[in-house]
């Protein structure tokens, strides 16, 4: 909230007594509160960040914030702009890479933007302006890591085709394993989301219900009936997994490998590099 003051304060602490001070302290909190209740609709929304835990750097919402507290009434050309922003300095840990005075480089680079003096809020200080590489296909499922989180938000979004999150709407959302077996590998997570009063994903709902192991939705790869293709499930799989149960490994590599082409064309058309070389080999 410091941040709303006019000046960039990441790591200045002691700083809220002496802002407290300010003839303007309440009237800016006020709009920034707002501006903060924005940021949040903004985040679960346009990026179906429906856990805080998923928010991959808090600094992202500062960012975010201050987005909202200059430009009241954005268009949707600035929205769709912040959005790309969310997904670059995500997939490229942004807030990982650069020094505290880098940030405050790249924070200079965002109010330029806000301020309409660039069109673009994304900071590099490569003198070649080469893009930023995205980091690897994480190896492990892991609470709080942003590669992780990037991951599932990434799987969220193509689960429900890249459209618009409306909170009225929604039942539920859950993020569960294909395989109890292979808890801890994020290749073996589903993302659902259930809408109220919508046959279909009611539908995928009860049928992840179904069967003896409700931890998991290995059923799905015995269900012909629905297409799964959005949740990296192929008929393929269905049929290595109808003729052998036991291939486990075998059905995550499938599924890792096309989740892995999927999210490359995404971060390459977010004009970043992505490091893995994926090539389909089932």
């Amino acid at each position: 909230m410091i941040n709303s003051f006019g000046k960039v304060y990441f790591d200045q602490k002691g700083k809220e007594e002496e802002l407290a001070k300010r003839a303007d302290f309440i009237k800016v909190t006020k709009r920034t509160l707002k501006s903060i209740e924005k940021a949040i609709q903004f985040l679960y929304e346009e990026v179906l960040l429906f856990d805080y835990r998923l928010l991959p750097y808090g600094t992202q919402l500062v960012f975010i914030t201050d987005f909202f507290n200059t430009i009241e009434n954005p268009t949707k050309e600035q929205l769709e702009t912040l959005k790309k922003w969310f997904w670059q300095t995500t997939y490229a840990s942004y807030f990982t890479i650069y020094s505290l005075s880098k940030q405050r480089e790249a924070y200079n680079t965002f109010r330029d933007f806000l301020e309409g003096r660039t069109n673009n809020p994304l900071y590099n200080d490569d003198k070649l302006n080469r893009p930023f590489m995205a980091v690897d296909f994480p190896t492990k499922k892991t609470h709080g890591s942003v590669r992780y989180n990037a991951l599932i938000l990434f799987m969220m979004n193509q689960a429900n085709d890249w459209r618009k999150l409306d909170v009225n709407e929604v039942d539920s959302i859950k993020i569960r394993p294909l395989f109890r077996e292979a808890i801890s590998k994020p290749e073996n997570m589903v993302t659902l989301i259930v809408f109220e009063n919508n046959i279909e994903s009611n539908s995928l709902n009860s049928t992840a219900k179904k069967g003896k192991k409700k931890s998991d939705l290995s059923n799905w790869l015995l269900d012909y009936q629905n297409d799964y293709e959005k949740y990296f499930i192929t008929n393929d799989m269905r049929n290595e997994y109808a003729d052998d149960i036991s291939k486990r490994n075998f059905i995550l590599e499938c599924r890792k490998e096309i989740i892995q082409k999927e999210e490359k064309k995404f971060v390459e058309n977010l004009e970043l590099k992505y490091e893995e070389d994926i090539e389909m080999n089932h």
